[in-house]
């Protein structure tokens, strides 16, 4: 299978090396587009690639995917690129396609041109549902697959099979619907449940009284602050 990632920060570089060690006798090809990605990148010689410097935009996209088939795996990893766009140019060239959040294209979100009403995470959401609809029975796209959601709810579905085993001992039965995990969450009383992150990073200067850092996304961070003040 051809795998094409887009978008090579930190967790592209992390997850080449678990890509091969998983997928490496079924990738026949890896393509990573990025606009500040190099040929001479250390983990090139170890992972073997082809790095296209270039940046994706609403008038490229086509003409540097133009090689989406059905057996490619395109990887988005990107920020400023849009999600619905790509789901839908994968979905035509029967891709299958996996993101970590829903992102739109560059200045989107800043753009006081476009009412805030459809600058706002909840109409991006409800974009990518209509698409659920469109394209039912379609090749598999995965959206918001990052850490929380994406990650969590895998750990979640264990804990919840780990805590009926310690209640009620083994079962082979797995549930496979919404409807038989929720069922599972409220036959086990589970009400509430709380997914915390704690951030370990520590700074060589120590911050001052009353100074906040942001160890998040720079980009995210100032677009949302930008449009609470819109």
């Amino acid at each position: 299978m051809k795998f094409i990632i887009v978008g090579y920060g930190a967790v592209a570089a992390t997850l080449l090396p678990m890509l091969f060690d998983e997928l490496g006798d079924k990738i026949s090809s890896l393509t990573i587009i990025d606009p500040l990605s190099t040929n001479d990148n250390s983990q090139s010689t170890v992972f073997p690639a082809t790095f296209v410097r270039t940046r994706l935009t609403p008038a490229n996209y086509k003409h540097i995917l133009i090689n989406l088939d059905a057996n490619t795996f395109l990887l988005n990893l990107s920020v400023d690129v849009s999600s619905l766009d790509l789901v839908v140019y994968c979905q035509e060239r029967g891709a299958k396609y996996l993101d970590t959040c829903i992102e739109p294209w560059a200045g989107h979100y800043s753009n006081h041109n476009i009412d805030f009403k459809y600058r706002t995470n909840y109409h991006l959401r409800e974009g990518m549902l209509a698409l659920k609809q469109k394209f039912k029975g379609g090749p598999t796209a995965v959206i918001a697959h990052g850490a929380n959601p994406g990650l969590a709810s895998h750990f979640f579905k264990q804990a919840l099979l780990n805590i009926r085993h310690d209640q009620s001992g083994a079962s082979d039965h797995l549930p496979t619907t919404r409807q038989e995990w929720a069922q599972l969450t409220c036959d086990l009383q589970i009400k509430t449940i709380h997914v915390a992150e704690h951030d370990t990073q520590v700074a060589k200067t120590p911050k001052a009284v009353g100074e906040f850092i942001n160890t998040w996304s720079v980009d995210g961070l100032s677009l949302k602050d930008a449009n609470l003040r819109s």
